[in-house]
């Protein structure tokens, strides 16, 4: 019970590492770039370096995600409407709302 509890409390929350916490997907996204510094001949490794390529190249992937979702928003909403520009235009700005909200809560935990 007591070993229950301990370990409870220490996935209670993701671990920090250099600053950033380590979730599955970070950790996913070093293993390859650990992997390549393992097969160099420098004889240390820089995790801190490691984790920031790994965040960096997850912005990357959410800033391709995000805009292609706001191409294919806009698309929609051009083909969809027959009305006046006034309404296009809240339609618009509703729907920038909507995929800014979705960003925000992919990149909740990167930085």
């Amino acid at each position: 019970q007591d070993m229950r509890n301990f370990m409870g409390l220490q996935l209670a929350r993701p671990k920090d590492f250099a600053g950033c916490p380590l979730t599955g997907s970070r950790i996913a996204a070093t293993m390859p770039r650990i992997a390549q510094a393992l097969a160099k001949d420098s004889p240390a490794l820089n995790p801190p370096s490691i984790l920031e390529a790994a965040c960096a190249e997850e912005v990357r992937r959410l800033q391709e995600h995000f805009f292609a979702n706001a191409s294919l928003e806009q698309v929609r909403l051009q083909e969809s409407y027959h009305c006046d520009q006034a309404s296009f235009e809240d339609d618009l700005k509703r729907a920038k709302f909507r995929l800014l909200c979705d960003v925000h809560t992919k990149w909740r935990g990167i930085f």
